[in-house]
């Protein structure tokens, strides 16, 4: 009973021993900082179970010298120096201390200077716990990852646990020793490829419009239409095209290629491409930058062929079902080409951004440290520079402040393009112009206010230049006959005007702007409008003018004191009136606007209808002019039955 007990007993503690390391009892530790506020780092959104690539060289030499078996005792943990971090090293080089390893992290932080995972060596005895299934996992998306680190001409390791094998072609591509990550592999553009061999039916038959990622780093030495990634010309690709532009292609049965095509690449260096294809939606990524996100369409009747094996430098042309042997290869591609990753998920943009900034020679992102940095925030802007209307010759001041850690630099832009003022070492600053001309009238002003780990820019301030307001030409009054038409115009000097016409002191009848001269112009003049008076502000920030008031005269047939069924009203050159039945004797009479009689008649009981052929009494035809019109009982001249004006014109 003891033996066993004893024998239970040294079980589980060999058990907890190698289920539980303790990394304080590794030799040396480090901080592995997370930078994606570095300039230039351009990641500003969060990503999960993102493979991270740490990079170390000379500056690390101590981790070289005291780590055993080629960094078999590396182990990577969280802050907390216990939660391990899966990792796999893709290069080891103790001589000439170079390495490069990666390390799943589960979130990185978008615009952030401090975040940081630990680094661990210096064991001996350990394990090597380097896994690329562990860090490139299928349950990501992650369903052939290649390296391209085979360091001669033979096959190529799938990093995942699929273990897609990547075979050579006789004529086997080449090692190129300086890869844009590790080694990479050269293909001669005529015969050399790789081929996935028993991928024809596997987890690489990506669905019709996705979702899937191919993404490579490739450094051509000679464009044209060469295939970087592929299954065939009728499945999906990512290829330079026959214009030797960068393409990514996803074939659609019985319609065609919808294909996002950019620019050319630069020969002779490392450039990272990606294709993200989601619901028929093709994203074309170079560099971590969106340069295409807008396939077209080439029509093709075929059916899309999932019967073809993953190629690496060269693409299965014809329609045959495919293998390592069956159909026609062509387009081989010319130059090296690494890192090449395919998922069967739609990788976001701040994925692609962030992986190029991670995995680009020159990158600021990661760095390790002893200590991990403050946190530093990138500035943000707490008082807004505010539009400003002056006069021609004044003096503008526009403010803007700002909040953030480290020295601030305020550079004031104007018109987006033209730096006028750089000032350092301020929370606060006041960009000053003297006599401002007509010229800078709607000029914009901004601050961009920059700290070492980003920058905010302002809104814009608009800066309004004017000349006071004044008059030019006045409104004039103005005669109308009822139902007509009439004009009221006035002009006027200065900038950024605004007119607003007034009817009666009160009422506002138009508002125009941006202009020098106006008119109101009133269609169907009602009889109620007569004596109506009209009048014209016109203001600028600077100030305000306001016009003449004039009045408006309605002639013709106007609203009276009718009684009864009178009428009158106008035929030509006559006028006419008409009487009721039984009506006394009325008296008609046709006053000019001085009350002088220029004609009047007396209409007998019992008359029903009369004419005016507006001739006066003493000169024959009356000139034209406005007159009142009576109608009043001729035994009693002062009682009005109907009182009009009329407008006679020759």
């Amino acid at each position: 009973m003891k033996k066993q007990l004893g024998l239970l007993t040294f079980l589980v503690c060999a058990t907890l021993a190698t289920a539980q390391e303790v990394y304080t009892t590794w030799t040396g530790h480090k901080n592995v900082i997370l930078n994606t506020a570095a300039s230039g780092a351009n990641v500003s959104s969060t990503v999960t179970a993102f493979p991270v690539l740490v990079r170390l060289g000379a500056a690390d030499s101590n981790i070289f010298i005291q780590s055993v078996g080629s960094g078999a005792d590396l182990r990577f943990t969280k802050t907390n120096n216990t939660t391990r971090l899966a990792h796999q090293i893709e290069k080891w080089d103790s001589a000439g201390k170079s390495a490069a390893i990666w390390v799943l992290v589960d979130t990185v932080r978008g615009n952030i200077n401090n975040q940081s995972v630990r680094i661990h060596w210096g064991k001996s005895g350990a394990a090597d716990s380097s896994s690329g299934s562990a860090v490139f996992q299928t349950s990501n998306g992650f369903q052939a990852v290649w390296h391209m680190n085979n360091g001669g001409t033979g096959t190529e390791n799938d990093g995942t646990s699929n273990g897609f094998t990547a075979t050579p072609s006789a004529t086997a591509p080449t090692n190129n020793a300086s890869g844009a990550i590790g080694a990479a592999r050269t293909f001669n553009g005529s015969s050399s490829y790789l081929v996935a061999l028993n991928t024809a039916a596997s987890t690489l038959n990506f669905p019709e419009g996705g979702p899937f990622t191919l993404s490579a780093w490739i450094n051509s030495t000679a464009n044209g239409q060469k295939v970087i990634l592929g299954k065939s010309d009728y499945t999906y690709s990512l290829q330079l095209n026959s214009g030797s532009n960068y393409e990514g292609c996803d074939f659609q049965s019985g319609q065609g290629w919808y294909c996002a095509a950019s620019d050319q690449p630069p020969t002779g260096q490392w450039i990272h491409y990606a294709n993200v294809v989601n619901a028929l939606a093709e994203s074309l990524y170079v560099n971590g930058v969106l340069v295409s996100g807008s396939p077209t369409l080439g029509s093709s009747g075929n059916a899309r062929r999932a019967d073809y094996n993953v190629f690496i430098g060269a693409m299965i042309a014809g329609t045959a079902p495919g293998t390592a042997s069956a159909g026609t290869k062509s387009r081989y591609w010319n130059g090296s080409i690494d890192e090449v990753e395919m998922s069967s998920v739609a990788r976001s943009s701040a994925w692609m951004a962030l992986a190029f900034q991670n995995q680009q020679a020159t990158q600021t992102l990661v760095s390790l440290s002893d200590t991990i940095p403050a946190f530093a925030v990138s500035p943000t802007i707490t008082a807004q520079p505010a539009s400003k209307s002056v006069a021609q010759g004044s003096t503008v001041k526009f403010g803007a402040a700002a909040t953030a850690s480290g020295t601030l630099t305020f550079k004031w832009v104007k018109n987006n393009t033209d730096t006028v003022r750089t000032v350092s070492g301020v929370a606060f600053d006041t960009l000053t112009l003297t006599n401002v001309l007509i010229a800078d009238n709607n000029a914009t002003y901004k601050a961009v206010v920059i700290n070492s780990i980003g920058n905010a820019v302002s809104s814009d301030a608009t800066l309004n230049v004017n000349i006071a307001a004044a008059i030019g030409s006045q409104p004039t009054a103005q005669n109308v006959t009822q139902g007509g038409t009439v004009k009221f115009a006035v002009t006027a000097t200065g900038t950024n005007l605004t007119f607003k016409w007034v009817k009666n002191n009160t009422d506002t009848l138009k508002v125009a702007t941006g202009v020098t001269s106006d008119t109101l112009t009133l269609t169907n003049v009602p009889p109620t409008d007569n004596s109506a008076t009209y009048k014209v502000v016109i203001s600028n920030p600077l100030n305000q003018v306001v016009s003449n008031s004039v009045s408006l005269t309605v002639v013709g047939i106007l609203s009276g004191s009718a009684r009864g069924s009178l009428g009158m009203w106008t035929s030509g050159h006559a006028l006419q009136f008409r009487f009721p039945e039984g009506m006394p004797a009325l008296r008609v009479s046709v006053m000019d606007l001085w009350g002088r009689a220029v004609w009047s008649h007396t209409v007998a009981s019992g008359t029903r209808e009369m004419t005016w052929n507006e001739n006066n009494s003493t000169s024959g035809r009356t000139p034209s002019g406005i007159y009142l019109v009576r109608v009043a009982l001729n035994s009693k001249p002062s009682s009005l039955l109907l009182e009009r004006k009329i407008l006679l014109t020759r």
